[in-house]
């Protein structure tokens, strides 16, 4: 029989969307977005299924595996527009072509790490994205009814694939609590 005891049991202390840590890289602008980033998000996957008919029998089976490829997080920029500028840098070595060719894909591609943490801000689980880059940066509005209210604007990452990572705790390279 159910009861909120179980319920209590079975979800312990549970998990707060409110505490994560997202970490790009090491550089200034990095630790930047690292902790100005309002919101985050999983990445989606999806397994596909292909089915195949055996005296008249329906099987499925497993295909290919398919990543959105596409991830967005929303941030807050600082005084400066320090994000929004190092985004418009990143985006314009992002395309750049030489003879009708894509070049230096090396050079702007990263791996963004996304955790999940525990209720004591460490580590628990999270994914390595892989060959990340951005590909969207998204409107301000200006608006004078809005005057208490700081600038904000999703980025959207596209990536190639994704990596499950367990938490080890190293305080020294954490970033940013929510």
């Amino acid at each position: 029989m159910f009861s909120i005891n179980n319920l209590k049991y079975e979800l312990g202390s549970g998990v707060r969307k409110s505490k994560y840590l997202l970490e790009i890289g090491s550089s200034d602008i990095a630790r930047k977005i690292n902790i100005l980033t309002k919101s985050a998000s999983f990445p989606e996957r999806t397994i596909g299924v292909a089915s195949a008919y055996k005296y008249g029998k329906k099987y499925n089976f497993r295909a290919e595996t398919d990543f959105t490829g596409t991830f967005e997080i929303t941030v807050i920029d600082d005084a400066n527009m320090s994000i929004r500028k190092s985004i418009d840098e990143w985006m314009n070595s992002v395309d750049i072509f030489e003879d009708g060719q894509v070049t230096n894909i090396d050079g702007y591609q990263t791996s963004i790490n996304l955790w999940q943490l525990d209720s004591n801000g460490e580590k628990l689980y999270g994914y390595e994205i892989q060959n990340a880059f951005p590909t969207n940066m998204g409107t301000v509005t200006y608006d004078d009814s809005t005057q208490n209210e700081l600038v904000e604007y999703t980025i959207t990452f596209t990536y190639t694939s994704f990596i499950p990572i367990e938490g080890v705790v190293n305080t020294n390279n954490i970033t940013a609590y929510w």
